[in-house]
């Protein structure tokens, strides 16, 4: 359903849910991101460039549909089509949609690509029962296991988002090929199950969202569901309160130091990019602070964030948006709603 609503949006309409993510994102506090999968990048390298926020592009990859089966060269070209368009606040990197979706020739295809020219790649993976099943019949192996036996694994940095179902080889190759995880604490646990990501201490990954189809774009929040599931994981499994410590989950906000995208983020030290964002702690509900990294994750949200620097930049200042006009885009997003809710009418919705 998802792919056939993308490919009813106009440019305009894709620019605009671009524009408004971006924006929830900076007033969040976000200052990296990464899209797994947008279906309208052009649009979205738009909003990333007026509102300042540094984005990992990847254009929507695949080459079979339900009904209809794409040119591989073509979808590949999409990549390639980029490339120009990367500038300091835009990186542009490969992504497989799923793996139901993804010929063999794509697979490959995309391998050598971002080999050749450098780039990252993230793909969804372990997101349902049906994928490994999948899997299986067609390649008579787990997902990863294909993909490490293609070399795709091969490719750094590589971010799997979600990455629930994992067998444990599937888990060896992650740790042997240090690749990283995207776990999107609240749309997993609706969709998916638990997350096996907390028995662990020594894997690299970060929290987010999933798009702001199902929750928000608060990463704060989600960290908070990540903790809570977390504990209720290893203290149900081996009665392990120590877990998932806030500060575990102080550094899958960060990147893990920026590794995670393999990029000078996620630090204050010298040499490192000057992201950086302040937080309000004038509300009594947050008061008295004992431990700041402890209100962070516990009392603070993406509603306390009072400013946020991209490059010693302000693109967030005093709360209030830098170079996007709130109210002009508020006004915008009610205009279109009724162009919205007929298009998701056709759906039955």
């Amino acid at each position: 359903m998802l792919i056939p609503f993308e490919e009813l949006l106009t440019d305009e309409l894709a620019y605009l849910s671009s524009l408004l993510s971006v924006v929830g994102m900076a007033k969040s506090g976000i200052t990296t991101f990464i899209e797994a999968g947008a279906p309208k990048p052009l649009e979205l390298i738009r909003a990333i460039n007026e509102v300042g926020i540094r984005g990992i592009v990847t254009p929507s990859t695949f080459d079979l549909g339900e009904d209809k089966v794409l040119n591989t060269k073509e979808v590949i070209r999409k990549v390639e089509d980029l490339l120009p368009y990367v500038n300091d606040r835009v990186r542009v990197w490969c992504s497989i949609r799923q793996i139901m979706m993804a010929s063999q020739d794509l697979l490959l295809g995309i391998r050598d690509f971002c080999l050749r020219h450098g780039l990252g790649i993230t793909y969804h993976m372990g997101e349902y029962q049906g994928e490994v099943d999948y899997s299986f019949m067609k390649y008579g192996k787990r997902p990863l296991e294909v993909f490490d036996e293609l070399g795709l694994t091969s490719i750094k940095p590589t971010v799997i988002a979600h990455g629930v179902y994992l067998s444990i080889r599937e888990r060896s190759i992650i740790k042997e090929r240090g690749l990283g995880i995207a776990w999107c604490p609240t749309v997993d646990s609706i969709y998916m199950g638990p997350h096996w990501l907390p028995l662990f201490s020594d894997y690299m990954f970060g929290i987010g969202s999933d798009g702001g189809g199902f929750t928000n774009l608060d990463l704060f929040h989600e960290a908070r569901v990540a903790r809570a599931v977390g504990k209720a994981l290893t203290i149900s499994i081996n009665y392990d309160k120590s877990s998932f410590d806030t500060i575990t989950l102080m550094r899958a906000l960060t990147g893990w130091g920026g590794r995670l995208i393999n990029d000078h983020v996620g630090i204050i030290r010298p040499g490192y990019r000057a992201d950086l964002i302040t937080l309000r702690l004038d509300d009594p509900r947050i008061l008295p602070i004992h431990d700041p990294v402890e209100t962070v994750l516990t009392a603070l949200s993406g509603r306390d964030v009072n400013d946020v620097l991209v490059n010693g930049e302000f693109i967030v200042n005093n709360s209030s948006l830098v170079k996007v006009d709130e109210v002009e885009l508020i006004n915008k997003i009610y205009d279109v709603t009724p162009t919205i809710t007929d298009k998701l009418r056709e759906f039955g919705i």
